[in-house]
């Protein structure tokens, strides 16, 4: 049974009471037969690009799982250079820029309402914590709502977030993973930063401890296994995203989705998890970011060392 924080809400597209049922968005399939053959996976989520209202909101990239690929055709898009067959530049509709659209769905077919109620119902709460790292950073909230799709009429959404989340490589991929992980584990609380963060790293020592007992049925979860493998790893998520002027400050769009960049090194090495260990960039560019980065996190790490003592040095003064 999916557990979610009282304080959120199941659609944003309910705020005011309907008159009359509303009409769904329609999303128009991707130019080829891939709208027509797709194969979703259960525990999975899928997303696509969409292309902005000019284009009629057409999807414009194959359903994929794996966040980076996204980059893929984001890079795609930028260098208008095809490299996979996920995305074609000026044969697919263009990938807006202007604001991240993308369309999201898993393989609900053939299960009962209660099942799709409770993915519904865990995909708007990782949505609403997407919109606590949002508030920190100062951007523009993202809003999701259920759409129509030319080929599935049912169980398909679509995320509109603010266009910060397209600017660079590494903060598209964080919002994937984000979205995605807060929306396979219903029962983070998404309140606030403090409880998600707060949540997610009791997850992880449980999945360690539970991994060094063996514990029966125990099944590893590569986010917690690779990801958020320590505490530091998921508080720099954050810390990324409220200081993301000084973290890409100077980077435009121009560096930070370069020209010269191959889609087998930057797909490998243009996601967030790569940054945050400063093992080396796509480019000199974003090796000195990743150097920067490191020091910046070391000196606010020390303070609040520095801001703990003091506590514990008035509490045995009282």
């Amino acid at each position: 049974m999916v557990v979610v924080s009282n304080t959120q809400t199941l659609t944003d597209e309910n705020k005011e009471p309907k008159t009359e049922k509303k009409k769904l968005l329609i999303v128009k399939k991707r130019h080829n037969s891939d709208s027509n053959r797709y194969n979703f996976g259960r525990n999975s989520i899928h997303v696509a690009f969409v292309s902005d209202e000019e284009h009629g909101r057409t999807q414009c990239t194959s359903f994929m799982t794996c966040r980076e690929y996204l980059n893929r055709c984001a890079l795609s898009h930028f260098v208008n250079k095809k490299f996979s067959d996920n995305y074609a530049p000026g044969t697919d509709a263009p990938i807006d820029t202007n604001k991240l659209r993308l369309l999201l769905t898993t393989d609900l077919h053939d299960m009962p309402k209660g099942a799709i109620a409770e993915f519904k119902q865990a995909l708007f709460n990782a949505k609403a914590g997407i919109n606590r790292y949002e508030e920190l950073a100062g951007w523009k909230k993202s809003v999701i709502c259920t759409v129509n799709h030319e080929v599935y009429k049912t169980n398909m959404w679509m995320i509109t977030a603010p266009n910060e989340w397209m600017s660079q490589p590494q903060l598209l991929s964080m919002f994937v993973l984000l979205l995605r992980f807060m929306c396979l584990h219903p029962t983070i609380d998404t309140s606030s930063i403090d409880t998600i963060q707060n949540n997610i790293i009791d997850m992880m020592e449980k999945h360690e401890e539970n991994k060094q007992k063996k514990k029966q049925n125990f099944t590893t979860d590569p986010d917690l296994e690779c990801r958020f493998q320590n505490e530091d790893a998921v508080l720099k998520y954050a810390f990324i995203v409220k200081n993301v002027k000084e973290v890409f400050g100077g980077i435009d769009i121009e560096k930070a989705w370069p020209s010269s960049a191959s889609d087998a090194s930057f797909t490998t090495s243009s996601g967030i998890d790569m940054f945050i260990a400063c093992r080396g960039g796509y480019s000199d560019t974003v090796k000195l970011l990743q150097d920067a980065f490191a020091e910046m996190w070391k000196k606010h790490r020390n303070l609040n060392v520095e801001i703990q003592k003091n506590v514990e040095v008035q509490k045995e003064v009282i």
